[in-house]
């Protein structure tokens, strides 16, 4: 099994995060090209690996994710997307249950707008993460509530567990 940062840029700027995030437009030094990072999936395949996992940052700052996705299945890998969600549109869910994702994951850091919007420290970030969840059932991928647990939202974890539930999504947390 592999997680894959793909990028360091992201749209959130949320208060717990450990990594040293640039700016969705930032040019990120190093960040591999769309050729050297679909013969990375070259590699793992011919390694043996049987589970990619794609992140960041956020995975889908990047214009070729749905390339490396593709090769990825190509490669017959268990793929799994991690992902904020709030660049998910109605064509965005449509390319993500194109290339048959095991499962996204979407982080949910709080049960209502007030407590998540807090955390990732952008407006509106909620809404955009629960919508997602609905476009992605549309197209019927199976999604998960991603949770780290932490002082501003562990009073709220029964809620989160039930909210989850109610978007058949599954409750991951830690």
């Amino acid at each position: 099994a592999v997680h894959w940062e793909l990028t360091y840029r992201c749209n959130e700027h949320c208060s717990h995060c450990y990594l040293d995030v640039l700016a969705p437009n930032d040019q990120a030094p190093g960040e591999l090209t769309t050729d050297e990072c679909l013969r990375v999936v070259d590699e793992l395949a011919a390694l043996g690996v049987l589970h990619l996992s794609l992140s960041g940052g956020e995975m889908l700052l990047r214009p070729d994710w749905f390339e490396i996705g593709k090769s990825a299945r190509a490669h017959r890998l268990l793929l799994r997307l991690f992902t904020n969600g709030m660049l998910i549109t109605p064509m965005i869910a449509e390319r993500i249950a194109a290339v048959y994702p095991y499962i996204v994951e979407i982080s949910i850091y709080g049960a209502d707008a007030k407590t998540h919007d807090a955390i990732t420290g952008v407006p509106c970030s909620f809404e955009l993460s629960m919508r997602a969840l609905e476009l992605l059932h549309v197209h019927g991928v199976r999604t998960a509530f991603k949770t780290p647990l932490m002082r501003e939202n562990i009073r709220q974890f029964h809620a989160l567990k039930d909210l989850a539930q109610a978007t058949n999504s599954q409750f991951r947390y830690g």
